[in-house]
């Protein structure tokens, strides 16, 4: 759905060709100024008369959603026989709401608010770039919405995290401007995830070169403050050569989202994971079934739903203690939020969880995906610290396990003998409160070993009658059947 946020157009009455004129030239000089200049700056500066003023003359025409509509129908129709993923794409666009912000220093950027995604974008900007460029900025912006790049940030910092998202999505995207965030510039391994990107990402980054080229001139579409937030006119060429030079700066930083909205969103996690989720499926839909493979480890998190209630079984586990907190800058006091003095807190894990997980020769992938799903819940949603221990007839290396990684690494596809891994934990000294076994049940029959005094929390695959061992002996012990759709 496309409408217009408000009523306020681009007032160009006052603006003459000379005065544009003489505000690309004081741009253009200030850009030489600055030396080691962008390659994007070049293709940019080429057309930049010609391109600044058809967008004045539209701008006048009240016509700003042209550009944008013609780049969503060359997503959708165009490039239909030859790459099906952009017209999926082009469907995720057309399901945001989309609105005009003039004083956005990028071409476009999204927030989330309660029961819809709303993407802005600042026709001033979004014209000065080819039309695969355009195409390639709304792929990277809809790639941050399926991520749930919103809500992943949590309480990590702000700038910091714009840049692992970028890195980690922009190796999926075509024509992205050539000075885009990617990994190689940094000499980072590629296909990891935003979390892992982050990490990569040293705490001192801001004084490193590589990210603090593009700093001078503002950069403000990285920082979330001040800019980016209004809607004025533009009367002035002072004011166009502001917007210009903001624009420039951000694509010389590698930043082509302006990810400030990100922090202007409304709602929870799972009303945005759930918005997400109906989202894909009508694009997919659309599509005629298709949809992009880079997301399709992405889209099937999104289409499944934890079978059991954790929050409920930790609290059986925990009991009433209290999660370990601390202070943090990052938060505000709940109970006083406008005292800017009073720290707010932050909340560690109340439980320690070993999973262990059946990677047998009889468990087949959608099986291992399933169990995984009910892990990403447990340290998600039951505020747990989870290890995986995979265990065919002899048990693998014990993992903390990573809710927002895309990719796991199956060790094993032999027999099945579960204890072995019981034993292998308590040998190590693993920490657990409680563990949960994943498997389809065609297990060792009898346990003849110690076995630790903690709640045993088994997931049988399809059936919980098909667990060979029989766990009513045992009184700490319980299972679930775990439902598997073999689609």
């Amino acid at each position: 759905m496309i409408e217009e946020e408000n009523k306020n157009g681009l007032d160009t009455s006052t603006l003459t060709r000379e005065s544009v004129t003489t505000a690309i030239n004081e741009v253009q000089a200030e850009w030489h100024s600055l030396g080691n200049g962008i390659k994007t700056k070049a293709r940019i500066e080429e057309k930049m008369q010609e391109k600044l003023a058809n967008l004045v003359e539209a701008a006048k025409a009240g016509n700003w959603k042209q550009q944008l509509e013609e780049a969503i129908i060359q997503m959708i129709t165009y490039n239909y026989s030859s790459n099906e993923s952009l017209m999926w794409y082009g469907h995720l666009v057309t399901a945001c709401e989309i609105k005009r912000d003039l004083n956005m220093p990028s071409p476009a950027g999204v927030r989330f608010m309660f029961n819809k995604y709303e993407m802005f974008i600042n026709p001033l900007l979004f014209g000065l770039y080819t039309t695969e460029e355009q195409i390639a900025i709304l792929k990277h912006e809809m790639l941050h919405i399926i991520n749930l790049h919103i809500v992943r940030q949590k309480d990590r910092d702000h700038k910091k995290w714009n840049f692992g998202t970028d890195i980690s999505i922009n190796q999926l995207v075509k024509n992205i401007p050539v000075d885009g965030l990617q990994p190689e510039k940094f000499q980072f391994e590629k296909n990891l995830n935003a979390e892992q990107y982050y990490d990569l990402i040293p705490t001192n980054y801001e004084s490193s070169p590589e990210y603090k080229k593009g700093q001078k001139g503002g950069g403000s579409s990285s920082n979330g403050e001040g800019e980016g937030s209004g809607n004025d006119v533009v009367d002035n060429e002072q004011k166009l050569k502001d917007l210009i030079s903001s624009a420039l700066s951000a694509a010389e930083n590698g930043m082509i989202g302006d990810h400030s909205k990100w922090q202007e969103s409304q709602g929870d996690a799972e009303a945005a994971k759930e918005i997400t989720r109906q989202m894909t499926e009508t694009a997919t839909n659309k599509s005629r079934g298709m949809s992009p493979s880079e997301c399709a480890n992405a889209i099937q998190m999104l289409k499944m739903k934890e079978q059991i209630n954790w929050k409920k079984e930790l609290r059986k586990i925990v009991g009433n203690r209290k999660a370990f907190s601390k202070l943090t800058i990052k938060k505000n006091d709940r109970r006083f939020p406008d005292r800017k003095d009073l720290r707010g807190k932050t909340h560690d894990h109340v439980a320690d969880i070993l999973v262990i997980l059946d990677v047998s020769g009889s468990m087949s992938d959608a099986e291992v995906m399933y169990g995984l799903n009910e892990t990403r819940a447990i340290a998600e949603k039951a505020g747990a610290g989870v290890k995986v221990l995979q265990v065919d007839t002899v048990p693998k290396l014990v993992e903390n396990f990573d809710p927002k990684s895309k990719s796991f690494t199956r060790r094993g596809f032999g027999g099945t003998y579960m204890y072995p891994a019981i034993e292998f934990a308590m040998e190590k000294k693993i920490r657990f409160d409680a563990i949960v076994f994943i498997t389809d049940g065609y297990i060792e029959s009898v346990w003849d070993g110690k076995i630790p005094r903690v709640p045993f929390i088994w997931l049988v695959t399809n059936d919980k009658t098909n667990l060979a061992l029989n766990i009513s002996s045992y009184p700490r012990m319980k299972s679930y059947t775990l439902k598997i759709d073999q689609k």
